[in-house]
């Protein structure tokens, strides 16, 4: 089972690693400052390993039947190993407790979510990988007679996916709702869940849609283009309207940016700069990596002989 040594002695070396450096986990109400390294959310690691093993499971399954590195490469599973570990520092570590007191350590939190994990799992054929963890019969059924594939096929719809994630960005962001989330440790669960569910689907239109180019079918991925860019732009203008805001817009954060040398204005200021720059980039980076590939694409073709 070479597959599955390589996948979880990752994890158990992180958790050691992590155990040999953390103290208990501490409440959030006292503060963070002066222990950040003390708060660990261990409560969510449970979550954060059935799913590394279940994309094991599935991932030795399918190696099993039909080859190392067949349905799904070494790169994939590698984007796998990497996305669960950003996960774990996004909801595990420090930085969980962190989102708590400054607003701009919660900005990264999400961006984590949405930016860096959601798009590797969607990489990793996360999908393909589950169904190959379950027998067949079991996939057959949840797929077929519980309706579950008439579903999914209208989530990863491009204008669904795209509508659905950039709805989520701004609901959540609705001041009463956002400091909902932070007081309250269920909503708090329900946010990240559907940051990352409907970043998730976004990006796995995008990768479906951008694999055309490499079987040789470039006419669909000007849609996602389309999709990035009009992300980029939504959520660019909710970062922008943060960073300017001359209020402050959630008073849960007005006296625990002070322990920290920042006022509620500046810490709103910060975290508007993060979500508009660095998620900026990234769609960036996407896009331009697509039209490299297409355009590599479109000369192999007129030169296959090069």
């Amino acid at each position: 089972m070479p597959a599955l040594f390589k996948i979880i002695p990752f994890f158990l070396f992180v958790l050691l690693l992590l155990g040999i450096t953390a103290g208990p986990v501490a409440a959030h109400d006292g503060g963070t400052s002066g222990d950040l390294w003390q708060h660990w959310a261990w409560q969510d690691l449970p979550l954060l390993l059935i799913i590394g093993g279940v994309y094991a499971f599935g991932l030795q399954s399918l190696w099993n039947r039909a080859g190392t590195g067949s349905g799904i490469s070494r790169g994939q599973a590698t984007a796998f190993r990497v996305g669960w570990t950003v996960l774990f520092i996004a909801l595990v570590s420090p930085l969980d407790a962190l989102s708590d007191e400054l607003f701009s350590a919660h900005m990264v939190q999400h961006l984590l979510l949405m930016l860096v994990a959601a798009p590797l799992f969607a990489l990793s054929r996360f999908t393909l990988a589950v169904a190959w963890a379950f027998p067949a019969r079991w996939t057959s059924t949840v797929w077929k007679q519980w309706q579950w594939k008439r579903a999914w096929d209208f989530l990863t719809r491009p204008m669904i996916a795209f509508l659905l994630h950039n709805a989520a960005i701004w609901i959540w962001h609705m001041p009463r709702l956002y400091e909902a989330s932070v007081r309250d440790e269920g909503i708090h669960f329900l946010e990240h869940f559907s940051f990352f569910l409907t970043a998730f689907l976004f990006w796995q239109v995008f990768v479906d849609l951008t694999e055309s180019i490499r079987m040789g079918r470039s006419a669909k991925f000007g849609l996602g283009i389309f999709m990035i860019f009009g992300t980029m732009l939504v959520s660019g203008f909710l970062g922008v309207l943060i960073a300017f805001s001359p209020y402050v817009w959630y008073s849960v954060y007005v006296h625990e940016a002070a322990r920290y040398g920042l006022t509620a204005l500046e810490d709103q200021q910060l975290a508007g700069t993060i979500m508009w720059v660095p998620s900026g980039v990234v769609y960036l980076v996407a896009v331009v990596s697509v039209l490299g590939r297409w355009l590599f694409a479109m000369e192999a073709a007129e030169n296959p002989q090069g």
